[in-house]
């Protein structure tokens, strides 16, 4: 189920095009990028250094991200489907291998032809070193946006703070965490600035594809 398939995290402070990023893309054959969840960080501190996954191990995994409150009604999968990968998988599995399971099943049940698996959470955005340590070889999409912009944007929703000085910080904090990652200089990471996928998609969405090996769609 695995074979041939690669992950990558688009990260960025929330209201900077992420959301719409994963849209665009999953209009691409190839790509499939789950709606969010949180069970990779609910899992991490107990089993992100795992070498051996015994049936007890698997178990543990699977009562954790399952409890997830959002695992559940964002990726809707089947339970049986999901027991049953999980506990095939050999004792030597990885983290990031075990991880790869739901995203697997969700593109199956989504877009069985995806040989390009994405996850897309702003809150990455904080523990990126931690993704990088666990998923050496996965990449990174930073969407960015104009500060001011950025904080317009959450000014007009309900889900965050309302006040000026709060947002900016928090605008600030996020990406003071990607510009100082250990991914930032790295051929592992890709920067587009929401600006710019408005005003040229064809350009930066054809850049995109370039830097995650597969072929741009114009249907994009």
């Amino acid at each position: 189920m695995l074979n041939n398939t690669t992950l990558f995290f688009i990260i960025g402070r929330g209201r900077s095009g992420t959301t719409l990023l994963r849209n665009i893309l999953n209009m691409h054959p190839k790509i499939c990028v789950a709606p969010e969840t949180m069970f990779i960080l609910h899992a991490y501190s107990r089993f992100a250094n795992k070498t051996k996954w015994t049936d007890a191990v698997k178990r543990k995994f699977i009562k954790t991200i399952s409890g997830e409150r959002r695992f559940i009604t964002n990726l809707n999968l089947e339970s049986t489907v999901l027991n049953k990968e999980i506990m095939s998988q050999p004792e030597d599995s990885s983290f990031a291998q075990m991880c790869m399971i739901p995203y697997a099943l969700f593109a199956q049940k989504n877009n069985a032809r995806a040989i390009i698996l994405g996850d897309k959470n702003p809150i990455y955005t904080i523990f990126i070193n931690k993704l990088h340590s666990s998923f050496p070889n996965s990449k990174f999409v930073y969407m960015h946006r104009n500060h001011k912009d950025n904080i317009l944007s959450y000014k007009n929703v309900k889900f965050d703070f309302n006040n000026d000085k709060i947002l900016a910080y928090r605008w600030v904090y996020y990406n003071q965490h990607i510009l100082s990652s250990s991914v930032q200089q790295s051929s592992l990471m890709h920067q587009i600035s929401y600006e710019d996928l408005i005003q040229q998609p064809e350009v930066n969405l054809g850049e995109l594809c370039s830097f995650l090996d597969i072929e741009y769609d114009p249907i994009v």
